[in-house]
């Protein structure tokens, strides 16, 4: 699981603590939760220390010359076992939801 986001964006923050939760419950079942920002990483870092937060975050870096990349936060992309993107979603979203959870599971058997 992928989730784009950014420091500026209040969805953003607010879909965090339901991310977190849902990574804590599924992390012995051998999901890999990435939540990446094209920010300096110094301002991930001190946004992540300043929140509290134990996600694992990372930065990247995309060349876009034709303005495809949708600049849109948040947002998720799942990928299965392959690396098939099988799952998009923009906008916020309560990941820590039963059902939420129940689909990722079915996801990953």
């Amino acid at each position: 699981m992928v989730n784009v986001w950014a420091t500026w964006c209040p969805p953003c923050i607010s879909e965090m603590p339901s991310i977190e939760n849902a990574w804590a419950l599924l992390k012995n079942a051998n999901v890999v939760f990435l939540i990446a920002s094209d920010e300096p990483i110094e301002k991930i870092i001190s946004f992540k220390e300043k929140r509290n937060i134990i996600l694992p975050f990372c930065g990247f870096a995309i060349k876009d010359s034709a303005g495809q990349m949708n600049k849109a936060r948040p947002q998720t992309f799942i990928f299965n076992r392959k690396g098939e993107l099988i799952y998009n979603r923009m906008g916020a979203f309560e990941w820590d939801d039963e059902k939420i959870l129940k689909k990722l599971r079915s996801y990953i058997e």
